[in-house]
């Protein structure tokens, strides 16, 4: 899928679809990829992700969600277990920071550039990665269907955790005390890691737990 037919479907989660153009999505993409960055250094998820890993969680790239897949794919995070599910909501910036991170993005090895574009992406992220910055406190169900999977606030910064359980040749899962077990503790780094993420971005990170 891509930003087009998404936006159809996650009608919140993007701008009106005439402004979704080739330079928009390199601008959104160009502003993720600075973002991912300032996230990892601020956050250290990294380290928790080595330790899910070390711990056997398994992750999976591929999956019958379209939607999820998408923000892995788009995901600048580098990470199996996490990406941010939501895109940079470029419209926010004004036109002469958007000049400014278009203008690296063709020039990517000019550490002035970078600098200026970094600077950029630090002081306007609260608002350029949040649902609705103008609706902070409104809940949002990004999927338009008969049961909403969960809801997300607009002044914060969605952040999707997926791991699955252990099957199987016939789909069934190998060991259900053990399931069981798996998703108590995938809910305990959920409800932990939330505040601490909270508190280091200095803005709300509402984690988004997907267990299937």
């Amino acid at each position: 899928m891509d930003y087009i037919e998404i936006a159809k479907i996650e009608t919140c989660m993007f701008p009106e679809e005439n402004i979704i153009n080739e330079e928009y999505i390199l601008l959104s993409r160009t502003y993720m990829s600075l973002f991912g960055e300032v996230f990892l250094k601020k956050t250290g998820l990294k380290r928790l992700e080595a330790r899910m890993s070390h711990k056997g969680y398994k992750f999976i790239k591929e999956s019958d969600d379209e939607t999820d897949d998408f923000y892995f794919h788009e995901s600048t995070l580098g990470l199996n277990y996490f990406c941010f599910r939501c895109i940079a909501r470029v419209e926010r910036l004004r036109e002469d920071e958007k000049n400014i991170v278009l203008e690296y993005c063709r020039n990517s090895g000019d550490n002035e550039l970078l600098k200026k574009a970094n600077d950029i992406v630090i002081n306007t992220y609260k608002s350029v990665m949040v649902v609705d910055d103008e609706n902070r406190d409104t809940m949002y169900s990004p999927r338009l269907t008969l049961w909403n999977e969960y809801e997300v606030k607009g002044g914060s910064i969605p952040l999707l955790l997926r791991s699955v359980p252990s099957y199987t040749e016939d789909g069934d899962i190998i060991d259900k005390d053990e399931e069981i077990k798996r998703q108590k503790n995938l809910l305990s780094i959920k409800n932990q890691i939330e505040p601490i993420l909270s508190r280091n971005m200095e803005c709300d990170v509402e984690v988004i737990l997907k267990l299937f």
